[in-house]
This record gives structure tokens, C-alpha cells and sequence, in this order.
């Protein structure tokens, strides 16, 4: 669990202004500073789940490259 100061929203919401999302994960807690700069900037929290690295690696179309250091052996298949 999360718990979020109004000094960390200040530093993520550079220029505060009425109707601003917040987005935080799940189970978020908030302190009463943080709960008042939201109700006073009308801020919408959005609660999202990040999401898991294998639905990322599945949306990823560019194909997977191993880079080498220069002057780097490359490794070569193994031949039984």
C-alpha cells in the first residue's frame, strides 16, 4: 500500500489547475494534505494497474536484439 503525500502530488502537478487526473496504483492511501489539494484542485484519481511485463512484451513489435561490446567474441552455436 501506497501512501501519497500532498508534497509528492505538488511535485508530479508542476502547475495545479482544476480537473487534473492523478493516476496511482490500487490501494493508494492518501494524507489529509494530499485529500485537501485534491478536493480543492477538483483532481480526478484514476486508479490503474500498471501493466505486467508480459502483456507489454506481447504488445512489442520490434523484434528482440542482443547488442555486443565492440571488439566483443560473439558466441556461436553449439554443435553436439
Amino acid at each position: 500500500m501506497t501512501i501519497v503525500t500532498e508534497v509528492e502530488i505538488r511535485a508530479q502537478v508542476k502547475q495545479p489547475r482544476p480537473g487534473i487526473i492523478l493516476s496511482v496504483p490500487p490501494g493508494t492511501r492518501f494524507t489529509p494534505g494530499a485529500r485537501d489539494f485534491i478536493n480543492t484542485w477538483k483532481v480526478e484519481v484514476r486508479y490503474e494497474v500498471s501493466p505486467s511485463p508480459d502483456a507489454i512484451r506481447a504488445g512489442d513489435p520490434r523484434p528482440r536484439t542482443m547488442r555486443y561490446p565492440e571488439g566483443a567474441v560473439m558466441p556461436t552455436p553449439h554443435k553436439p
